[in-house]
Order: structure tokens, then C-alpha cells, then sequence
């Protein structure tokens, strides 16, 4: 033998004959087990019934029953509803929800899972007068919505709740009372002329992201918040940073004339759009830098090709062209 062969793989065999588990015999040698074999260890068995007795649980039936005439609507857009609803709460919510029922849970199919009769109810009584405008509005409050909450954002906006709600509705389904003490604190007198214009704030803004943006924009911020609030609940410090990179010496010029392209633009599709334009993209931004937070490099490639030799002239006629024009319907 020679010296190497020591570290040679030795082939391991096990005898089985002695072993009686048919699962340990499975594992450690060449048989296989058949399923009533498998059924026969604790294990296996106690693990199908309890799959078993689980899906037992749910009733199928009673859903078919209880939403019948909208069962394949809903069951196709929330599946989860044979998870986690129940046929007793749907009926309940059926009765609460009264001629609208048919209506909103085809908007919103989750309210049959997520949903509470006594929740709705709680949120009834909580929204008053504005509870058939939230809910046409945003009906998908029925199905998240705690009232415990959306009465503590009621305090916290005092006398503008309803002129807020009422312009934004998703307040009281998505808000969040600490983000939005957070930013009328950081908002300040500001707060209320902010909200009028840009109310999506109370749901999309967070009080960092604002803190972040207002170091970022440095002296220009005050301007930019008067022109477009919106860039306070949809812009990122991060993207601004990029955008200001990418424009260079332009980029005062570029959103003083259009400073939503803080909050709509991305600086990846303003270098895709650059490219597509070549020798028309010192013209167009000059003349219209909103393509620059509305076109994507693909739809100008496809107007270029609709336009064909009519291009250039068209582009520097109008460029908004570029902007909201699509090539489908140039065609």
C-alpha cells in the first residue's frame, strides 16, 4: 500500500438489515418507502393532519355562498381571502356596507379580508359627515383603516382636518399621526400653505427626507418649496444630489424655469434622454426642461423614427412634442 492511499475516499456501507425505522432506513441506505409506509411514522402523519385539518377549517363553501354574485371578481384579485377571511365577518360586512357594498368591495376585494364590521362601524361613527366621501375616494380605508388613529390625526390637524381630508382623503387611510407632528414641527409656518398645495405630504412625506432635502437645496430651498411643494412629499436628497451632479452649471437655470423636475425627474433617465437628443439637447432643455422629468429616452426614439426627416424642424417648433407627445398617436 502505498503511502497515499491512506487518503483515498473509502466507500462507506452501512448495513440496514438490523435497522427497523423505515424513515432511518430510507435515509441511511437504498431503499424507499412507499406512502402508507411514511404514514405510519408519528412525524409524517401528525404533519399531514395538521395540513389537512387547516384547510379543513377554511370555508370554501360559505365564501362561494356569501359573495356569489362577485365570487370570481374577488377571489382572482385577493386570493388571500380564503386565508384570512371569514364567512360570518363578510356577512357583517355586507349589512354595514348596505348598497355600496357591490361597489366598493369591487374596488377594493382585500375589505373582505382585511376588513371589520365593528371597525367600520367604529370608523362610521369617527368620520362623521366625511365618511361617504372618504370611502368613494379611497375605499380601501374599509380594509386598513384604525379610527384610533385617524381620530388622533384629527387633533393633530385641529380646525383644517376636514379642508385637508376633504383634498387629500388618503390621510386618514395611510397617515401617520407622529409623521405628521414631525413635519409641522419642521414645517412650521410654512405648514399650512405647504399642505393647501401639496397635501400628499401627510401621507408621502417624512420629516428626515424634508430635513435632507433642505440641506441639499441650501439657499434655494425656500424658492423651490414655493414653486413646487410637491418635491417635499415625492423628492429624495438623494436624487436631487444626482440631478444637481448631472446639470452641473445648468442646474439653477434648468429648475428655476421648472423645478418639478426635483420631484418627478431621475437623474438615469436624464442621461438616457441626453444621449437620445445628441445635438438637440442644449436647444431643447433651454427651451423646455420639463422633458426632462416627463420624457423617457424610449418614446423620443420612437418619435424620432414616426417624424422621420421632419424631426429637427418639428422638435425645435415645438418641443413640448418630446414631452407629451406619444408616437402612437403621432401615427
Amino acid at each position: 500500500m502505498g503511502i497515499f492511499d491512506r487518503f483515498k475516499k473509502r466507500e462507506s456501507i452501512v448495513n440496514t438489515d438490523n435497522i427497523s425505522d423505515p424513515l432511518l432506513k430510507a435515509l441511511i441506505g437504498y431503499e424507499t418507502i412507499d406512502r402508507a409506509s411514511a404514514l405510519e411514522i408519528p412525524i409524517v402523519s401528525s404533519s399531514v393532519d395538521l395540513i389537512c385539518n387547516t384547510f379543513a377549517m377554511i370555508p370554501f363553501k360559505l365564501y362561494k355562498e356569501e359573495i356569489k354574485d362577485n365570487y370570481h371578481i374577488i377571489i382572482n384579485s385577493c386570493p388571500y381571502i380564503l386565508a384570512r377571511g371569514r364567512a360570518n365577518d363578510i356577512k357583517e360586512i355586507k349589512e354595514e356596507l348596505g348598497d355600496n357594498y357591490n361597489e366598493l368591495i369591487n374596488a377594493c376585494p382585500s375589505i373582505l379580508a382585511k376588513g371589520k364590521a365593528e371597525e367600520i362601524r367604529n370608523l362610521k361613527k369617527e368620520l362623521g359627515q366625511l365618511y361617504e366621501y372618504v370611502v368613494n375616494s379611497c375605499p380601501s380605508i374599509l380594509a386598513r383603516s384604525n379610527s384610533l388613529e385617524i381620530h388622533s390625526i384629527r387633533e393633530e390637524l385641529g380646525e383644517y382636518y376636514e379642508q385637508f381630508v376633504r383634498i387629500c382623503p388618503s390621510i386618514v387611510a395611510q397617515g401617520d399621526v407622529h409623521e405628521i407632528r414631525a413635519i409641522k414641527k419642521e414645517l412650521d409656518d410654512q405648514f399650512l400653505d405647504i399642505v393647501n398645495r401639496a397635501p400628499s405630504i401627510l401621507v408621502e412625506g417624512k420629516v428626515v427626507d424634508i430635513q435632507e432635502i433642505k440641506k441639499e437645496l441650501g439657499e434655494y430651498y425656500e424658492f423651490i418649496i414655493r414653486e413646487a411643494p410637491s418635491v417635499l412629499s415625492r423628492g429624495k436628497a438623494k436624487e436631487i444630489r444626482a440631478i444637481k451632479q448631472f446639470l452641473g452649471d445648468k442646474f439653477i437655470d434648468v429648475i428655476t424655469s421648472c423645478p418639478t423636475i426635483l420631484s418627478r425627474g431621475k437623474a438615469s433617465d436624464m442621461i438616457e434622454i441626453k444621449k437620445e437628443l445628441k445635438d438637440d439637447y442644449e436647444y431643447i432643455i433651454k427651451s423646455c426642461p420639463i422633458i426632462l422629468s416627463r420624457a423617457k429616452a424610449s418614446e423620443i426614439k420612437s418619435i424620432k423614427e414616426e417624424l422621420g426627416e421632419d424631426y429637427h424642424k418639428l422638435i425645435r417648433l415645438c418641443p413640448s412634442i418630446l414631452a407629451g407627445g406619444k408616437s402612437s398617436e403621432i401615427r
